[in-house]
């Protein structure tokens, strides 16, 4: 009986793309995502789809990426809480750690073009991560800017 041919979703075609583009393994994409390497190859071959809407979102945010190249509009996923934006802030830093400077400076304006966007109250927890996140935005720019 001739195996039949399982249908990948946009977002696991990119994924894949992505991994192969960056020379990472599944093992260190899935890490970046912060999922179980299973699950990514899962996504890659068509076993599962990635249709999840709010997934694809988060998934796009940790690679620094729009959404629509994962088949999705953009810009329904904004993170609004000090801890949602402290984890941004995180995968960014940590990119940076790994030389990865052009992936954390498309994570990190991503993020604060959404924050500038988003902030319109005064709350002081808001206003601090929005300071740190252009804080990590002049760091990480400048040190990608001398890398290329």
């Amino acid at each position: 009986m001739a195996q039949q041919r399982k249908d990948v979703s946009v977002g696991g075609r990119f994924l894949k793309s992505y991994r192969e583009k960056h020379s990472l393994t599944q093992e260190q994409l899935a890490y970046d995502l912060g999922i179980e390497p299973r699950t990514l190859r899962a996504y890659e071959n068509g076993e599962r789809m990635l249709n999840n809407v709010k997934e694809l979102h988060r998934i796009a945010d940790r690679l620094g990426v729009e959404p629509e190249q994962l088949g999705v509009v953009g810009a329904l996923y904004v993170p609004r809480t000090p801890e949602e934006i402290e984890e941004v802030l995180q995968r960014a830093w940590s990119l940076v750690e790994e030389s990865r400077l052009r992936e954390a400076k498309a994570v990190i304006e991503r993020l604060a073009y959404n924050l500038r966007t988003q902030i319109t109250s005064e709350s002081p927890a808001l206003l601090h991560s929005l300071a740190q996140t252009y804080h990590a935005a002049g760091y990480i720019v400048s040190e990608a800017t001398k890398a290329c």
